[in-house]
């Protein structure tokens, strides 16, 4: 059995109300719960806020909701606890600015959990905008498609004479997706623990599990579809909508 679960909370420190706003006449949090439900390893797709509005919005649309008013420190700390209760084999956290998602990626983030990976999440090819723009994430990965670090920063340094496109064809670096698929102990352990010196200082929920020495294993997708963070990603998902075959 596994669940998704899609954090949609109404304070967005950077997009706030990005889950009710309207891609292609649509708010985003339906496009992603839409793709959720067409993942065929998924046995359970709910839309967990803090918001009555969300609530309202993703109920109006047929999905099942988690309405719950407490603080959570990051969008993983919310599914666990929505999750905590459930006899899962395996539960993801798909944010919920991911309109564009693969239902192919999300079934190979659960099928890398169910093969014995706790942790599991997703990157996609990095364009050269991406590696700069700190609303996005950069992770870098071993050659076992181990994650190494995520940063929103330029990372890693470029020695003259590496040119970026050698970097980014290597897949070691690549854009980080918004998904994350846990076995419930790996879940348990996370929400647990406090968020970390690096967690803090990037801002970034997944340098918790390396801090508590989770290994990451990633998923590579074949392309890195717009995610929405700021009012520009909306301008830019709406033209990516309109130019899709």
């Amino acid at each position: 059995m596994t669940a998704i679960v899609i954090p949609a909370r109404a304070g967005s420190t950077r997009f706030p109300g990005k889950a009710t706003a309207l891609l292609g006449g649509r708010p985003v949090v339906r496009w992603t719960y839409e793709a959720a439900t067409r993942a065929r390893r998924a046995t359970r797709v709910v839309v967990a806020t803090d918001s009555e509005r969300i609530a309202t919005v993703c109920q109006s649309f047929g999905a099942e909701v988690a309405l719950s008013a407490d603080a959570f420190a990051t969008g993983t700390d919310r599914v666990a606890a929505v999750a905590a209760a459930w006899d899962d084999d395996c539960v993801v956290n798909l944010q919920g600015d991911e309109p564009f998602i693969d239902p192919d990626v999300i079934d190979r983030v659960i099928a890398t959990v169910q093969a014995g990976h706790p942790v599991t999440t997703a990157a996609g090819p990095l364009a050269a905008a991406d590696a700069t723009d700190p609303h996005q994430v950069t992770v870098l990965t071993d050659q076992d498609d181990r994650a190494l670090y995520f940063s929103r920063a330029p990372v890693p340094y470029q020695q003259p004479g590496i040119r970026f496109e050698e970097l980014a064809g290597s897949r070691r670096a690549a854009k980080h997706l918004g998904i994350y698929g846990f076995a419930p102990t790996a879940l348990a352990r996370i929400a647990a623990a406090l968020p970390g010196i690096l967690e803090r200082a990037e801002g970034l929920e997944q340098l918790r599990f390396l801090e508590l020495g989770l290994p990451i294993r990633v998923v590579q997708a074949l392309r890195a579809p717009v995610s929405i963070n700021t009012p520009d990603d909306l301008t830019a998902a709406e033209a990516a909508l309109w130019s899709r075959p």
